[in-house]
């Protein structure tokens, strides 16, 4: 599997009042692209559901290297690795006009069984699933944990929160964390655990002890995410 790569132009929409991007933007360039990738190597959605599979977020992060202008074009690369488990590797990376390194960026995902939920591994001889043996961070992946933390407020789920699996949107995490921090962040991790649905409601909470992390629990007492930036 060769890298893909779409440029893109980012609009006022993107930013917030200080003109910084937002961590949302990021992630929303970061799914548009991995949605035409997946498409064009037949590994999308309607693909997928033929098989009665989909595609599960579990991860993604993203690094701040430079930033990103109103209104400007960007080149975002993306690529898988070599499946070596159940997990997929999907990288990222954002460059200017003058191919600057602005962002980079990674996240990981599974492919589960549309019915029971169990994450399946699809035989590479049949889709050719080759990877690219290159990495956007040379650090091993680690998932946010749960922490102690000091409460925060409450969120409703609604309709504008939940997307066409009928969950939480995976963007709509870190909207969610910027409703109750309203700043720039430079670097974040979010790792889902556990699918959020309409009219359910979190409770989050905010750990500080090292970098900022913010954890969402559901009316049941679940833990459903983890938000690590600065």
């Amino acid at each position: 599997m060769n890298k893909f790569s779409v440029k893109f132009e980012t609009t006022i929409n993107d930013f917030d009042r200080f003109e910084d991007i937002k961590a949302s933007a990021i992630l929303n360039y970061f799914q548009e692209i991995a949605v035409r990738h997946a498409d064009n190597i037949k590994l999308g959605y309607n693909e997928l559901l033929k098989l009665d599979r989909l595609w599960l977020l579990c991860d993604s992060k993203f690094l701040i290297l430079k930033d990103i202008k109103v209104n400007s074009t960007i080149n975002i690369e993306t690529w898988v690795n070599k499946m070596t488990s159940a997990i997929y590797h999907r990288h990222f990376i954002i460059k200017n006009v003058n191919n600057e390194i602005l962002v980079k960026g990674e996240s990981r995902w599974v492919i589960i069984d549309k019915n029971s939920g169990t994450v399946i591994r699809l035989k590479e001889d049949i889709y050719e699933f080759v990877g690219v043996n290159e990495y956007s961070f040379e650090e091993k992946f680690c998932r946010t944990v749960k922490k102690d933390g000091k409460y925060l407020g409450e969120y409703s789920i609604g309709y504008d929160d939940i997307d066409k699996y009928f969950h939480m949107n995976n963007v709509k995490y870190v909207e969610l964390v910027y409703k109750f921090i309203g700043k720039k962040m430079n670097s974040c991790l979010v790792s889902y655990y556990k699918q959020v649905f309409f009219k359910d409601k979190l409770s989050l909470y905010l750990n500080t002890d090292n970098k900022s992390t913010i954890m969402g629990y559901n009316q049941n007492g679940e833990f459903c995410f983890g938000v690590e930036f600065d």
